[in-house]
This record gives C-alpha cells, sequence and structure tokens, in this order.
C-alpha cells in the first residue's frame, strides 16, 4: 500500500514536526510512502523506500501562487498512492481534499491545534476548513481538547483521538547525578508557552528553595519575546540563575532531560492558539522527570499522575506546584517512577498500531 503524507514540516526543531518524523519512522517498514513538506529539516536522513518532496514554504512570498504550487505536487504524486494523509487542518487538509476532487482516494487528516481550529472562526477559511473535515474518511485529532474544540463548531461523525508518542528507546534515560539544582522548559521562545509565567514563578520558587536554577531550551527566534523574558528575569533579579540555550542536539537535550529536577511549561491559550498535546512532556518523563503544565488544552492528555497540571496565567499555583515537587522527596519519586511508566505507554510503537487499523479498516 502507497500513503501520500502531506505535512508542514519535518524539522526536529519543531512539534509537529518530531510528530511527522515519528510517524514516519512507524510506518516505514509496512507501506511506502511518499512526503510532501515545505520544511525538510537540516540533515534529514529517511530511508531509501522514502520518496520525500520539497514543498514551497506557504508563508512567504506570493501566497496564491505558493498555495497553487503545492497543490499541484499533491495532485501530481497522489496519482499514485491509495491513501492521503494531511497532518493539520489548514492548509494541508483543504490543499489535499482539493487534489482529491480527482482521484478519491482514501482520505485522513490529522489535526494538531491552533491550525485545525482557528480557522473555522474566520468565515472565508471556515468554508473550506469545514468542507474539507467532511470530506475527510477520518480526521484523527491528537488530544480531547482539540476535538471538543472542533466539534464546538462543526457536527462531525468521523473524528476519533489517537494521542501522539515517541520512540521510547531513544528517549529513556537513568537519572544523572548534577552539580547544579535546575528546572527544565524546552520549547520555541514564544508567548503561547507561558514562559512569562514560569519566570516569576520560578523567581518566588526561589525564596523557599534558594539554591534552584532554571534551563530554558528552545527557539529565539521571537526576537521580541526573546527579550521580554530577559527583562523578566532581570525584575525578577534571577537573570544570573537562568540560562537560555539554543540549537541543542538531541544528544544534549536528552542529557539536560536525565539531569534535571523537573519539567514545566506553563502553556497559554490565546484566543485559538492553543497547545495541542505537548510531545515534551513524553520525553521528559521518559527521563523520569515529574512534570508541571496547564488545564484548558492537550496537555491535559499529555500528563497523568507523574505531574501537576495548574490554571493558565497563575503565577501562584505554578509556584506551589514547583515547591510542593522539589521540597517532597516521596513526592517527587513516586511522580519520577510514574513518568517512566507514563512515557512508556506512550511509545510510538503502540502509536502507529492505531494509525495501521486506520489506514487498514474499510471506511
Amino acid at each position: 500500500m502507497k500513503i501520500l503524507i502531506v505535512t508542514k514540516t519535518l524539522s526536529e526543531k519543531d512539534g509537529q514536526g518530531r510528530y511527522g518524523l515519528g510517524l514516519i519512522d512507524g510506518l516505514v517498514n509496512k507501506y511506502n510512502l511518499t512526503i510532501i513538506s515545505s520544511d525538510i529539516g537540516y540533515g534529514q536522513d529517511f530511508s531509501s523506500t522514502v520518496k520525500v518532496i520539497k514543498a514551497p514554504d506557504l508563508s512567504k512570498g506570493f501566497k496564491i501562487f505558493r498555495y497553487f504550487k503545492f497543490f499541484l505536487l499533491i495532485k501530481k504524486y497522489l496519482k499514485f498512492c491509495d491513501i492521503i494523509h494531511a497532518i493539520d487542518g489548514y492548509p494541508f487538509g483543504v490543499l489535499s481534499t482539493m487534489a482529491n476532487m480527482w482521484y478519491k482516494r482514501k482520505f485522513i487528516i490529522t489535526v494538531i491545534g491552533t491550525y485545525s481550529v482557528l480557522p473555522l472562526y474566520n468565515l472565508k477559511t471556515a468554508i473550506v476548513l469545514t468542507w474539507a473535515y467532511k470530506k475527510a474518511n477520518k480526521i484523527v485529532a491528537i488530544s480531547n481538547y482539540t476535538k471538543n474544540e472542533i466539534l464546538k463548531k462543526l457536527k462531525l461523525k468521523n473524528i476519533n483521538i489517537i494521542n501522539p508518542g515517541i520512540d521510547f528507546k531513544k528517549f529513556y534515560k537513568k537519572r544523572k547525578a548534577c552539580d547544579k539544582f535546575f528546572i527544565l522548559s524546552v520549547g520555541s521562545l514564544k508567548e503561547r508557552k507561558g514562559l512569562h509565567i514560569a519566570i516569576p514563578s520560578f523567581a518566588k520558587a526561589r525564596e523557599k528553595i534558594k539554591n534552584l536554577e532554571y534551563i530554558i531550551v528552545g527557539n529565539q527566534d521571537d526576537k521580541k519575546y526573546f527579550n521580554r523574558l530577559k527583562k523578566l528575569a532581570i525584575k525578577y533579579k534571577v537573570a544570573d540563575k537562568i540560562s537560555f540555550l539554543n540549537n541543542l542536539s538531541d544528544k544534549e537535550l536528552s542529557n539536560l532531560y536525565s539531569q534535571a529536577k523537573l519539567f514545566i511549561m506553563p502553556s497559554i491559550n490565546i484566543k485559538y492558539n492553543f497547545e495541542g498535546f505537548g510531545l515534551v512532556f513524553l520525553e521528559a518523563a521518559a527521563a523520569g522527570l515529574p512534570v508541571v503544565g496547564t488545564i484548558n488544552n492537550g496537555i491535559s492528555d499529555a500528563v497523568a499522575d507523574n505531574g501537576i497540571l495548574v490554571d493558565q496565567k497563575n503565577i501562584k499555583q505554578t509556584t506551589e506546584a514547583i515547591v510542593s515537587i522539589l521540597n517532597n522527596k516521596d513526592k517527587w519519586q513516586k511522580m519520577s517512577d510514574n513518568s517512566y511508566f507514563w512515557s512508556e505507554r506512550h511509545n510510538l510503537s503502540k502509536v502507529i498500531k492505531q494509525y495501521i487499523k486506520v489506514y487498514d479498516s474499510k471506511v
């Protein structure tokens, strides 16, 4: 069976990219894959059985022309495939629906987060995205939250949930001794990640945990937000206790996971821009890290009894969560043990089996 996967990115620096790469790794020995993506990712080494097609970057230049070229690429390669799988609703689900009008292949859309929901609140994009969702044979949501946000706008019967997974062996790490006592955040430095909540929370937690430090790893392209975070660190007098890191290798990141004492990402919703799941919570859990996240987004599916979820934008609750975990050795150890168990339950091999059922089903 031949599958065409259409996605924005296959870069390991992006959550959606890591999701796509995991999906490909899990499917490569089962199906013949053709991938169309704007961002292939530097240095990616794909199996010789995977055909990767570089598509135009839809965020740049004359968009209508680029959208049309992307559509023509999908139409060209779909002719030779049995299934088309679009990752995210807009624009990839829409472009895939248009191309599939010629071939009527089995059609699947994985809905991630913001761009599976936000376009439903704009009249022009809502019309085409609604059309795409209704044409799909199956819509796969990565979290209950993403599914429910779509169902607020549309009545759909073709939607179910498959949570993302990680390669547990790749991320599994035994705890390592470290001279520093630090908490860790991993993710692009943008407002939705809630790091402007994390920094004052960290500062207040230091009032009770004097030797605590903070490492923040992530893309720093949003200079305005990055500068805002640095000013916050100065304001709360913790600038010398926070390290901002970028462009780490997977090995370097894995080592940080294994040495940190707590993972924190207090994501916030900005209108309909939200955290669809949070693969980094599973990566952290695979290194035995307790975690702190927020409610009212997809993180609720990424965290179980291995951490604490707090209200969004709530510095007091976030601070209390950090302190309650780090100041209680028994609680920390129990959450650490639960993290290993939880992340293993989300091993990629188990997730792929669910997708194989979708691909092989008659509907």
